[in-house]
């Protein structure tokens, strides 16, 4: 779980996998990659399919720059309150990783926004 005491992260499934290629481009996959968050009284749900493509760039100090160039994903939202579901189609929104402070250490990626840290590990 990721969040403070206003906002919590929970019930993550899916899978989502950022790929930075040697040339520079970059995507970020998402395959029924879901999270559940609440707000004051409200439960949301945020729902994300498909593929964004951008570029990065890697700093000497090891940092990376991430920019979304293609949002092609789908994202869908449902928000809850008493028992009344809301749902809609969101705009493309850029990926979570052009908004934080990315740092590669071996085979871990470090994405930090704000407070929040999460490690990301290569896959084999």
């Amino acid at each position: 779980m990721v969040g403070n005491s206003k906002n919590l992260v929970t019930d993550v499934t899916g899978s989502m996998m950022l790929t930075l290629r040697a040339d520079g481009s970059t995507d970020t996959y998402y395959e029924d990659w879901t999270y559940t968050f609440t707000v004051s009284s409200a439960t949301v749900t945020i729902a994300k399919d498909g593929t964004d493509s951008g570029t990065y760039v890697v700093a000497d100090d090891g940092g990376v720059d991430l920019t979304d160039t293609d949002l092609a994903s789908t994202t869908d939202a449902r928000m809850t309150i008493s028992g009344n579901e809301v749902a809609q189609v969101v705009e493309p929104q850029p990926s979570v990783f052009s908004l934080a402070t990315l740092a590669c250490s071996g085979d871990e990626l470090t994405a930090t926004v704000g407070s929040q840290v999460a490690t990301l590990h290569r896959e084999h």
